[in-house]
């Protein structure tokens, strides 16, 4: 058997496991109509179309359930089928609370509506027609802006606030979770424990150095500063900040002070909008964690920067952090008017008053970004780079995120000046 015999048996392999898996998909959405009393058609009158729509760490579908007999659209759907495509990415999400804070954000029309979920399997929600992802030129919008703060508020209500303390020496982080006496909704709280700080400086950390070993030791053997000279200041940069990481990441932490849930993936692709109104929806909260407050709308003004499609461009030139926080006043301000109660702890009106500062927020987008380093860096991989894919996205991000970190940590130099 020749070499291309074989590439022919790949081929039809793939598309055999294309297709048991689309019959599988629509199998399950067979279960969910079935199941619905809103519809009222049997199997054999009905068809499925599905068209397979974009995603970086699950699969999902657009579905279209349709009469077969008069061609009449019963249903738009959004299929997903959760799984994740990226070693980095923990196998730990709580797809049933993810599925939690899908139903309260509908509650308020700042996400579409569960229609079914088969726990840690798949979802179906409603298809938003008419929305389109968050369109870069409308990221710094006025009208935007107020909603994405508005609905990230509400998001941190999810679960109730943690005070904490860090032990630098373990990277131990003691929680204890704060409820609001005037808050009687206490039956929608999502018990949480799972921070960023924990995950950071642990799992994700454990990854990148892993990953970037074996990146290392493979380039020193084929490349040398004498013949690579850019090449291998970028790897040098990687590898000092990587050894240095939890050092740095302290320094742009807070060791004692107040979590809340964040979403920790607000991004374009992660908000629909919808043009006829100019309505925001929040989607996609599987990376749900605890966090400082402020962090998804520093992680969201980071992401301005940074274009992955159709071609990754990162362009840091635009920086202005000073415009960038009043952006970020926009989403504190609404954060204190809706959390007055942490006054009532104890560093609690000291703490309030620090998440009015520049200086928070800055550290706030150097920790976004050390974040976002370290999860590139823990999806590297030496042969892709070697073979020019797209100059291996991951080790480019996470050099670009190096870069974007240091640029605030020269801003807060000039302010402590």
């Amino acid at each position: 058997m020749n070499f291309y015999h074989v590439k022919i048996l790949i081929i039809l392999y793939l598309s055999f496991q294309n297709m048991e898996n689309i019959d599988k998909i629509k199998n399950n959405i067979e279960t969910f109509i079935s199941s619905s009393n809103k519809y009222n058609i049997k199997k054999e009158d009905n068809t499925i179309e599905l068209k397979r729509i974009g995603g970086y760490s699950n699969f999902n579908y657009y579905g279209i359930i349709k009469n077969k007999s008069t061609n009449e659209i019963i249903e738009n759907i959004f299929y997903r089928e959760y799984g994740s495509k990226f070693e980095a990415i923990s196998n730990s999400i709580n797809h049933e609370d993810e599925i939690k804070i899908t139903k309260l954000l509908a509650e308020k029309e700042y996400g579409p509506k569960v229609l079914f979920e088969l726990k840690d399997n798949f979802c179906i929600r409603e298809f938003l027609t008419n929305t389109k992802n968050l369109p870069i030129e409308k990221y710094y919008d006025k009208n935007i802006i107020e909603q994405l703060c508005t609905i990230l508020n509400y998001f941190t209500t999810f679960s109730y606030v943690y005070k904490y303390e860090i032990n630098i020496n373990n990277n131990d982080i003691k929680l204890i979770p704060i409820k609001n006496i005037n808050n009687n909704d206490n039956n929608k709280k999502i018990n949480l424990t799972k921070n960023q700080y924990q995950k950071s400086m642990g799992e994700l950390y454990d990854t990148a150095e892993k990953c970037f070993k074996n990146f290392y030791d493979k380039f020193k053997l084929k490349y040398t500063k004498e013949k690579n000279i850019n090449e291998f200041n970028d790897i040098e940069l990687v590898k000092y900040n990587l050894e240095n990481f939890k050092k740095i990441y302290n320094e742009n932490s807070y060791l004692k002070g107040f979590f809340v849930i964040n979403h920790n993936d607000v991004l374009s692709v992660n908000i629909l909008y919808r043009e006829k109104d100019e309505k925001i929806f929040l989607i996609d909260h599987e990376y749900f964690i605890l966090n400082l407050p402020g962090h998804d709308i520093a992680y969201y003004l980071a992401e301005s920067f940074i274009k992955l499609e159709p071609i990754y461009s990162c362009d840091l030139e635009k920086v202005n952090f000073n415009n960038l926080f009043l952006i970020y006043e926009v989403f504190i301000n609404k954060f204190i008017e809706n959390h007055r109660f942490i006054e009532n702890e104890e560093y609690g009106k000291e703490f309030m008053e620090i998440i009015k500062t520049k200086k928070y927020f800055i550290k706030l987008m150097n920790a976004v970004n050390l974040y976002m380093f370290i999860w590139s860096i823990g999806n590297i991989n030496f042969d892709n780079w070697e073979k020019g894919a797209k100059k291996e996205f991951f080790l480019v991000h996470g050099i670009d995120r190096l870069k974007f970190y240091l640029l605030g940590m020269k801003m807060l130099e000039q302010m402590n000046n």
